[in-house]
């Protein structure tokens, strides 16, 4: 084998490794996403007769109660745009390098 074929295979290793990472990393957020579980919230019925005045409309216990998804679902597109802008950014100075 020469050079070349060398840094190849140690290239295509390195991918490999890398991809094998980025899935066991996914694979153990999934798996801790299922470990939080919170308690069902009531549905508050809506009052029916004449129309209200418009006043500021408080965010609903639900969203208050489920930060944990939501922080889970920003840190997970986080580290997708973070893999897409570091390949974007290795292509284009391996492409300046040639």
């Amino acid at each position: 084998m020469n050079e070349k074929t060398s840094s190849v295979i140690q290239y295509a290793d390195l991918r490999v490794l890398a991809m094998l990472g980025v899935l066991l990393f996914f694979l153990f957020l999934s798996m801790g996403s299922g470990m939080m579980q919170s308690s069902p919230v009531e549905a508050t019925p809506t009052p029916e007769g004449e129309m209200l005045a418009p006043t500021v409309t408080p965010l609903p216990p639900e969203y208050l109660g489920n930060y944990a998804q939501t922080t889970g679902i920003i840190l997970a597109t986080l580290v997708i745009v973070l893999i897409v802008v570091g390949g974007v950014l290795y292509g284009l100075l391996s492409n300046k390098k040639q």
